[in-house]
């Protein structure tokens, strides 16, 4: 049985690049409205929610082939595999619900202080799309998160004994890099959702399960450009 040893936290910056669209509900139809409007906190903040990631994330390692059992030991197994008692495995990771870099007031964005923008934080992208059977142009409205917004994300790993750090983070820092390299949410095919992921850093946490040398497993797992960083 495996037990438990500690908990990874890795946090990061996720800055927007091209204008990210992440899809909201629209609770009612107001005329002259947003057509596609963003995901949005009660206060009315955009967020990118963790499941976005996540679900990004393990697509594209999916795609490039790389070790599906590293997969389903990270992300977990889907509801299918767990009916099968021999596919269960312990999810490790967690991603929480990213929210923005606000200024002190919390009225728009700290990189948007001095700017003037349509909505306090967001923007709108007019659009048409073109019926294919009778060449008519049909408008619509996208709301988008804007360029140089930037949002802090973290992601807990669990870590139990015999488990691979070393394979994990390195997994977890390629999942980055194929981010910067495709895109977050929608419409990616029209250049939405480019983003650029800094700031990365890690701290254990140690449970009751102790371990003298939880930092230098750590340290010693960290990929070679997170210890620059």
């Amino acid at each position: 049985m495996k037990t438990l040893l500690f908990k990874l936290q890795i946090s990061f910056e996720i800055t927007i690049i091209t204008g990210l669209h992440i899809g909201g509900s629209k609770m009612d139809l107001n005329i002259g409205g947003i057509d596609n409007p963003v995901i949005k906190d009660p206060n009315g903040i955009p967020y990118i929610p963790g499941s976005s990631l996540k679900g990004k994330m393990r697509s594209l390692l999916e795609r490039v082939g790389v070790d599906i059992n590293i997969i389903k030991e990270l992300f977990g197994v889907g509801a299918n595999d767990k009916r099968n008692k021999e596919n269960l495995v312990y999810s490790r990771l967690l991603f929480e619900d990213m929210y923005p870099k606000l200024n002190k007031t919390g009225t728009t964005y700290k990189a948007f202080e001095n700017a003037m923008m349509e909505m306090p934080y967001t923007e709108v992208k007019h659009e048409n799309s073109i019926n294919r059977f009778n060449a008519k142009a049909e408008p619509r409205q996208i709301e988008r998160v804007p360029r140089d917004a930037v949002f802090t994300g973290k992601i807990t790993l669990d870590y139990y004994n015999n488990d691979s750090l070393e394979n994990y983070l390195k997994m977890i820092d390629n999942g980055f890099d194929f981010l910067e390299i495709d895109y977050l949410g929608g419409s990616g095919s029209r250049g939405y959702g480019r983003i650029s992921i800094k700031d990365i850093k890690c701290q254990g946490i140690k449970l009751l399960n102790d371990i003298a040398n939880y930092s230098e497993i750590i340290n010693s797992a960290k990929p070679e450009k997170w210890k620059n960083l």
